[in-house]
């Protein structure tokens, strides 16, 4: 019994997305009408882990075939965000996972 309802909490959970937020430390990079643009230093894995958790992930091939990570999420507010990362380098100013916020 303890199973079926750890199943149907977690299914409700992740049906419903929650109200778009600029992820901690993130800072802004640009805008462009209805679109800002957020970069943060933070790993791809740890900015994609945040909006999972807020927001309803869009299932589509991850990376952009070229060695960089892409994730695309919907929010309540009717905002989409599209995070991203570049390949791996060594030049940390480069390194960067962006974040662009689509307002509806």
């Amino acid at each position: 019994m303890k199973c079926l309802v750890l199943v149907v909490l977690t299914t409700g959970i992740a049906m419903f997305a929650d109200s778009f937020k600029v992820y901690p430390g993130a800072k802004p990079s640009g805008e462009r009408g209805k679109a800002e643009s957020y970069s943060t230093g933070d790993s791809f894995a740890k900015v994609a882990y945040f909006y999972r958790a807020i927001g309803k992930e869009q299932k589509m091939p991850d990376g952009d075939g070229k060695g960089g990570a892409k994730a695309t999420f919907t929010f309540d507010g009717g905002e989409t965000i599209v995070i991203s990362h570049p390949p791996s380098s060594n030049n940390a100013d480069l390194d960067l996972t962006s974040i662009d916020v689509i307002k509806k």
